[in-house]
């Protein structure tokens, strides 16, 4: 469906040619899909999805941190696995969001797939991890994961997407370097937010209790 808008008006400071374009919606359903129980089935299944459908880097993330004094600051990020206890990613002991990552562990990150119209947004605290504890699961996993072939699959195409990134990123670099360090964000909330063939918008949200996921559901 055609929903562009025309913003060339007189007196708005913009050149005559400009033309704000809105999504298109025709390849997305106007179904509600239904949510899984457990936050990981459902991000397992996006992430395959999106991987399967050639979406150009699935594994970049938005990761948001934020000083002692509040002060966020945001970058994108490689995801290099995932499980059930959380999602892993690498960094610079050098860098800023180290820094803040050592001052309030609390963050979150996010997806997002313009070719699904999708993203993911998951909120919790970070755990630094030693590089041998990532190999070592993975390795696990690939040994006695049997029943959750799907997630297996999909962390294996992440980790590969990730390792081409870093053989290219490492060329004339210290990759051995103490400095290099991985966090795994341990989520608390999830938001699953999918866009709709009318415009609107579905979004699904977890939220972790001590008696599992509470789930809801709101349509805009």
């Amino acid at each position: 469906m055609d929903l562009a808008r025309n913003f060339a008006t007189e007196g708005t400071g913009r050149h005559s040619g400009y033309r704000y374009i809105t999504p298109e919606f025709d390849r997305i359903s106007s179904v509600v899909t239904a949510s899984e129980p457990d936050p990981f089935l459902h991000f397992t299944r996006w992430i395959s999805e999106a991987i399967e459908e050639g979406v150009a880097e699935p594994n970049a993330m938005v990761l948001a941190t934020a000083s002692v004094a509040g002060m966020p600051s945001t970058r994108i990020v490689l995801l290099h696995s995932f499980s059930e206890s959380g999602f892993v990613f690498f960094t610079d002991r050098g860098s800023r969001k180290f820094t803040e990552i050592a001052m309030n562990p609390k963050a979150s990150i996010l997806f997002y797939w313009k070719e699904m119209q999708q993203q993911i947004r998951i909120e919790g605290e970070l755990v630094q991890l030693s590089a041998g504890s990532v190999a070592n699961r993975l390795l696990d996993a690939v040994e006695s994961d049997s029943k959750r072939g799907v997630a297996l699959n999909a962390n294996l195409c992440l980790t590969e997407m990730f390792n081409e990134r870093a053989r290219q990123w490492a060329r004339d670099k210290n990759v051995n370097s103490p400095r290099w360090c991985a966090f795994e964000l341990a989520p608390e909330k999830f938001e699953f937010w999918e866009g709709r063939a009318n415009g609107a918008s579905d979004r699904k949200f977890y939220s972790r209790t001590p008696a599992g996921w509470n789930t809801t559901e709101k349509t805009v």
